[in-house]
C-alpha cells in the first residue's frame, strides 16, 4: 500500500491516512492515541523573559486597525509582528526583542500592554501580542 493510506477493516476501502470515518461503509477508524508534538507553551508572565531567550509571536495577535467601511471582508487589519525573536529588553508595557530569521533586521517593540485605543489615531486598538516558548529541536550526532 502507498504511504500515507489506510484500509478499512469493515470494506476494504482504501483512504487518507487521516480520514477518521470511511466513506463508503461510515465505519470509525481506530486510532493509536498518540497525538502530533506539542507546540511550545503559552507565555502568560512575559515580565519575567530573560535576556536572548527565544519566544514565538503568534500571527494575528498585537494591535489592530479597525476599517469603518462596509465593503470590506474583515473589519481590521493585523499590525503586529509574527514569527520568532530573541529578547533583548523588557520594559513596561512590552519588550524589545530581535528577530531571527535571516531575511529580517533590526529591532522591534513587541507591546504587551492592555487592549486600548491608541493615542495616535481613532482606528488603531493597542493589543497585547500572544506568546509562546520556543523548543529547540536536538540533532543526533552521527
Amino acid at each position: 500500500m502507498a504511504k500515507g493510506r489506510k484500509t478499512c477493516d469493515n470494506c476494504g476501502t482504501v483512504t487518507g491516512c487521516r480520514t477518521i470515518i470511511c466513506k463508503k461503509c461510515d465505519t470509525p477508524f481506530k486510532f493509536s492515541g498518540v497525538s502530533a508534538p506539542k507546540r511550545g507553551d503559552l507565555i502568560e508572565n512575559w515580565k519575567d523573559l530573560a535576556h536572548e531567550q527565544l519566544v514565538h509571536v503568534l500571527k494575528g495577535s498585537g494591535p489592530r486597525w479597525m476599517y469603518h467601511d462596509e465593503e470590506r471582508e474583515t473589519p481590521y487589519e493585523n499590525l503586529g509582528y509574527s514569527g520568532i525573536f530573541r529578547v533583548h529588553k523588557v520594559v513596561e508595557d512590552g519588550f524589545y526583542a530581535y528577530p531571527v530569521k535571516a531575511t529580517e533586521s533590526g529591532i522591534c517593540f513587541i507591546y504587551m500592554g492592555e487592549e486600548q485605543p491608541s493615542q495616535i489615531d481613532d482606528n488603531l486598538i493597542q493589543r497585547p501580542h500572544t506568546l509562546r516558548t520556543v523548543r529547540i529541536k536536538r540533532r543526533k550526532k552521527k
